[in-house]
């Protein structure tokens, strides 16, 4: 496993500098500062003309850009400064670029992007704006296909002429109605009081989370789909809960997740377990960042 770079350390200074260097992105100084420990460290020197035969070496390789050096030295800034699309396709990228892989390792850091924990805000980092930026554009069809591939689609609803008996089968109703019409928050707040009122009721549970991943909540989403399925007993709806989970993960960005739910609908004799295969063909066809 690699060992992460310390602060003050004169040899992961140099590693970094040795990565921005062969970018033309550091001044005389440093130039001078580098060349002088590059003379004074065996080791370094090593370093240095390993890295360099790597570049010569694979200068021929048909590659998508690489991520830019100053993201590399900043990789565990990174991962907390990227949304999830972008740490999506950074983990894509790797997954397909050598060098990249090589790079990270060279300075001490694992090939991999860590996502921020759930309490880390979006670290900001001047240096890393422009290059995050730029990568950002080089992502950007990708996630554009990412979006189009599982876009949330409402359900389709029965009409009910009947009349409603109690309160809460008005509020069904109700609920239904909204979201017939589009206005998914009405729904999902009606919907959600009939769901607290009646767990049981997984058919109206799948439309409830179907109005608040409408509403533009996939993560609540996600979690209200997962206890559909995990409660219910009918088939199509276990199938139909899965599709729409499919759905609220790519939202996320999880595109992994969305993939494994994807392949659990498969396994169904229903349209949505054609459309699945469908997507998976599709997903597999994207390109790496």
């Amino acid at each position: 496993m690699a060992n992460e770079p310390r602060a003050n350390d004169p040899h992961a200074a140099f590693r970094r500098n040795s990565l921005l260097r062969l970018a033309g992105l550091i001044g005389e100084e440093v130039l001078s500062e580098h060349e002088k420990h590059r003379s004074d460290c065996a080791f370094c020197r090593d370093e240095w003309n390993e890295l360099i035969r790597e570049r010569e070496a694979h200068s021929s390789d048909e590659q998508v850009p690489h991520i830019p050096p100053r993201m590399l030295v900043n990789w565990k800034e990174v991962g907390a400064s990227v949304g999830v699309i972008e740490r999506e396709a950074l983990a894509r990228h790797l997954d397909h670029c050598d060098q990249c892989c090589r790079e990270l390792r060279f300075l001490g850091f694992e090939p991999k992007v860590e996502a921020p924990q759930e309490a880390e805000r979006a670290i900001d980092l001047p240096e890393l704006a422009d290059d995050v930026q730029r990568w950002r554009a080089r992502i950007g069809e990708l996630a554009r296909q990412v979006a189009s591939l599982l876009v949330p689609t409402p359900l389709p609803v029965a009409v009910h002429r009947g009349v409603p008996r109690n309160e809460v089968d008005e509020q069904r109703m109700l609920g239904l109605a909204a979201y017939t019409n589009g206005e998914y928050e009405t729904a999902a707040e009606r919907l959600g009081d009939v769901v607290k009122a009646r767990p049981e009721d997984a058919e109206t549970a799948l439309y409830f989370g179907s109005a608040v991943c409408l509403s533009g909540l996939p993560r609540e989403a996600s979690e209200i789909f997962r206890q559909v399925f995990e409660s219910t007993d009918s088939e199509e709806l276990e199938e139909e809960s899965l599709w729409q989970l499919a759905q609220a993960t790519a939202g996320l960005g999880d595109i992994d997740e969305a993939r494994t739910v994807l392949h659990s609908v498969t396994v169904y004799d229903g349209e949505n377990a054609s459309r699945a295969r469908e997507m998976l063909k599709r997903l597999e066809t994207l390109p790496p960042a």
